[in-house]
């Protein structure tokens, strides 16, 4: 991490991604509260998000980004990887150790995480970047919708999810990770998930105990292969992902590892990438496919299925035309 007293010289102008000492104390305010806190959701933020998440000016917002940036409390990112193309990429916050201790005393209703933000800062590369802010835009989309029909729609961020889950899964290290012990052709195999994101959307008009449905959000960047190129599951690709899923529905392990209130889910796959394979499919096209061969056209909401695209076009991630494992179009509400 830069050092905080940074100084530029008289006459020169301050890089954008270097701390400089700051000259006077901060005064923290109720927006700065909402940015750090957005930054706590969901990991990585560009000026624009963190914009859309507080509705604040965004001329004062990136003042303030810098304030925050130069105190230590948040890291930035440089993106741009082609310096022959003209215009910046959006600058990339995240939350650090410093900025993740001042939330933890000021909302005392957030634990404070045992992640190591600046180790997590200093790992982070442009690989890694676009698949957290694809995760973070997608979420975005959901609790906006929330916000802005606030007597309709209720949105149940991870944090109060996990708040709700037994004792020995807040204390494991990643909350949010499961294993499943299956049998393939009969050998015991254990498959993981670990979904981007996990929330939830209470229906206000519908009765209580049937009004909440629970989502687990994968954002895929075409870094896995889809289908396995042998019959040995040892490697990370959609079908050992969407197994796992789907033997966490049948054998009800999502209630073991987050409580008996956690009756139903569904697996919400967001594919960016419009290329075809070898065998003329798009990418969306073999996920929905595979999908079918692990359910054996069973439960054909379990999995949904867009493009990033589409649903950055949609008004609402809610009222979307997701497409299930049939290959039929479907809505959330």
């Amino acid at each position: 991490m830069n050092s905080l007293s940074e100084k530029t010289e008289p006459g020169t102008r301050m890089s954008r991604y270097k701390r400089k000492t700051l000259d006077k104390s901060l005064c923290f305010t109720a927006r700065d509260l909402t940015i750090l806190h957005a930054l706590y959701k969901y990991q990585l933020l560009t000026t624009h998000q963190i914009v859309s998440a507080h509705q604040g000016s965004e001329q004062k917002t990136r003042w303030r980004l810098r304030e925050l940036f130069d105190a230590g409390l948040v890291e930035r990112f440089h993106t741009k990887t082609d310096m022959t193309i003209p215009g910046s990429e959006p600058v990339v916050y995240a939350l650090t150790d410093r900025g993740a201790d001042w939330l933890s005393v000021h909302r005392p209703d957030i634990e404070r995480q045992r992640a190591r933000y600046n180790e997590r800062n200093a790992r982070r590369t442009l690989s890694t970047i676009p698949h957290a802010l694809m995760v973070a835009e997608v979420m975005l989309r959901f609790e906006l919708t929330a916000y802005y029909r606030s007597t309709e729609i209720g949105f149940i961020p991870q944090q109060a999810m996990l708040a709700s889950a037994p004792e020995v899964t807040r204390n494991r290290r990643t909350p949010t990770h499961w294993n499943n012990k299956i049998l393939v052709k009969g050998e015991p195999v254990v498959i993981g998930n670990n979904p981007d994101q996990m929330f939830g959307v209470v229906v206000r008009n519908r009765p209580e105990g049937r009004n909440a449905m629970y989502f687990f959000l994968e954002a895929d960047r075409a870094s896995e292969t889809v289908r396995p190129v042998t019959a040995h599951l040892d490697k990370a690709t959609i079908y050992k992902k969407l197994l796992g899923y789907y033997h966490t529905h049948r054998e009800k392990v999502h209630q073991n590892v987050f409580g008996d209130w956690m009756r139903n889910f569904r697996v919400l796959f967001v594919v960016d990438s419009t290329g075809r394979a070898s065998d003329g499919k798009t990418r969306l096209e073999n996920f929905i496919a595979t999908a079918g061969q692990v359910t054996d056209g069973k439960i054909v909401d379990l999995f949904l299925f867009t493009t990033f695209d589409r649903l950055k076009a949609s008004e609402s991630p809610l009222t979307h035309p997701w497409v299930n494992v049939a290959g039929k179009e479907t809505r959330l509400l």
